[in-house]
């Protein structure tokens, strides 16, 4: 079975316990990468006493799917519309605005977001999950695709010999941008406009898998994102990064990733503050400093919000 023969198919449920039933046609998500468990699951030990040693075996409880997607970050290709993989967004918890011809804001929400039900087709073979949550992360590296990387958790559904569906439609799908002084006019952390050469940030989901009496299921117990930068080292009257750290000073993240209209990507953090101690490294012979952030909120589920225009 070949790995490059693979489909990603997503459609919001109506309500927990009720799964979807993605088509080609209307629900894939053009994905870079796919890695479907085939069952995750915890195993408790059978400790038996018969006057003899032995392994007296064990069960498999708890069991669940988890699948791991990697697509590269883009716009839909026209302003104001949603781009193809909002559906993994929204996922994330995420509230979703249409701005007409203008722009598509993701923002984080507390509650209510939908569970999904996802079919992972891998040449003849589904992987599905329902009842799913996500959660991603996402990076622009100097001279790379930038790049979305979602972990979804759902309830675990027997594979099933399945032929890999045809007509799938892959619209609101803008060729991504390569990472770059060109590609990314803006890219700022403190009003700081750093050199560049690797950026994360993590949405931070904590999932968590129950199976219970009277209740099996993902639950997102709580946000925590953070971020991670390497960039060079400049003056102290530019930035003074250890003094940032010291204070655990509050400052905003600015990123405008790609050009022209449809094509854009932009990610405001309102609050960062330096949650570990920044170290220093070399690349190709110049001084970086690698920093770790956490993103917190100022008035509430706005820690971060990703516009597509």
């Amino acid at each position: 079975m070949l790995m490059r023969n693979m489909l990603l198919l997503a459609v919001a449920q109506g309500a927990f316990g009720t799964p979807g039933t993605p088509v080609a046609g209307t629900h894939a998500i053009q994905c870079r990468a796919l890695a479907p468990s085939p069952i995750n699951a915890e195993t408790v030990k059978r400790t038996l006493l018969k006057g003899y040693k032995g392994n007296f075996g064990s069960f498999a409880v708890g069991e669940y799917r988890q699948l791991e997607i990697e697509i590269e970050l883009g716009s839909s290709g026209a302003a104001g519309t949603a781009p193809r993989f909002a559906p993994l967004l929204i996922g994330c918890g995420a509230a979703e605005t249409i701005s007409a011809g203008v722009s598509a804001a993701y923002q984080p929400v507390n509650s209510g977001e939908p569970y999904y039900t996802l079919y992972c087709y891998l040449d003849g073979l589904r992987f599905s999950l329902e009842d799913a949550k996500f959660t991603s992360s996402f990076e622009l590296n100097a001279k790379q695709i930038p790049v979305m990387k979602v972990t979804a958790i759902g309830k675990y559904v027997a594979m099933t010999d399945t032929a890999l569906p045809g007509g799938a439609v892959f619209t609101n799908t803008a060729d991504p941008q390569p990472v770059g002084k060109v590609n990314t006019p803006t890219f700022t952390i403190h009003g700081e406009a750093v050199k560049l050469t690797s950026f994360s940030l993590d949405w931070g989901n904590q999932l968590v898998w129950r199976d219970m009496p009277n209740f099996q299921g993902v639950v997102c117990n709580d946000r925590m994102p953070t971020a991670r930068a390497v960039f060079e080292l400049g003056a102290v009257a530019s930035k003074n990064w250890p003094e940032i750290r010291r204070l655990s000073t509050s400052g905003a993240l600015a990123i405008v990733h790609g050009v022209g209209a449809g094509k854009i990507v932009q990610i405001d953090a309102p609050a960062m503050v330096m949650n570990a101690d920044p170290t220093l490294s070399e690349d190709q012979g110049i001084t970086m400093v690698n920093t770790s952030w956490d993103l917190r909120p100022s008035s509430g589920n706005d820690e971060f919000v990703f516009t597509f225009k």
